[in-house]
């Protein structure tokens, strides 16, 4: 049986909480004789470095800054930045489509 592969996206930006450590268990606890984890991430910070000690395929996606480091109090009442973070949105689902599409 062919494995299934299964692509996360971990911006990283933030600080680590618990979102983060929910996906670091559900990949460390995954059967990998079924499945083939991989993770996506902006910027590495402990919980990817522990990603990569369990030998969970990773890959660096640059992503904008606009994207990962948004916080919805930013774009609230602002059409501006509303389209701004759209655009951003549009052009970083471009690049993980691309990646996706390589590795595949």
């Amino acid at each position: 049986m062919q494995k299934s592969r299964i692509a996360y996206l971990m911006h990283g930006a933030r600080n680590v909480g618990g979102g983060e450590y929910s996906l670091f268990y559900l990949l460390k606890n995954l059967n990998r004789k079924i499945y083939n984890p991989i993770v996506l991430y902006v910027e590495e910070n402990q919980i990817i470095r522990k990603i990569k000690q369990e030998g969970i395929s990773t890959i660096h996606v640059p992503l904008n800054k606009h994207i990962v480091s948004l916080y919805r109090t930013d774009v609230r009442f602002n059409p501006i930045k509303i389209i701004m973070y759209i655009y951003h949105l549009l052009n970083s689902a471009i690049i993980i489509n691309k990646i996706m599409s390589i590795i595949n």
